[in-house]
């Protein structure tokens, strides 16, 4: 019974350290201004080197101008859950040479 508990409380531990991480991340890209597709979470994977941490990300994908990027790459900070940036990947509409899609997976660790 204890193995199973430990188990339970752990997987409590990480859904709840990402459900705080997105929640600050989801209110990141809001105070900016920033929209686009809901925020994919990326499963907990590989363990740290050395640690019991496993790493989760999770990742948007939206239109923006120019400002809004370094706005939300400056607050980033902010987050408490925050570990790093994984992928930032950001195009100019050829068209609309003012808007950018932006791609940014930003990742925590999890029990």
């Amino acid at each position: 019974m204890g193995l199973l508990s430990d188990s339970f409380r752990k997987r409590q531990e990480e859904e709840e350290q990402m459900f705080q991480f997105r929640e600050k991340f989801n209110e990141q890209l809001k105070k900016v201004g920033i929209k686009g597709e809901p925020i994919r979470v990326l499963r907990a994977r590989r363990k740290q080197h050395g640690t019991s941490y496993k790493l989760l990300c999770l990742q948007s994908r939206g239109k923006c101008n120019f400002e809004q990027v370094l706005n939300l790459l400056a607050g980033l900070r902010e987050n408490p859950y925050l570990v790093g940036i994984e992928e930032f990947k950001m195009e100019c509409d050829p068209k609309k040479r003012r808007e950018f899609k932006v791609d940014l997976t930003v990742s925590t660790f999890v029990k």
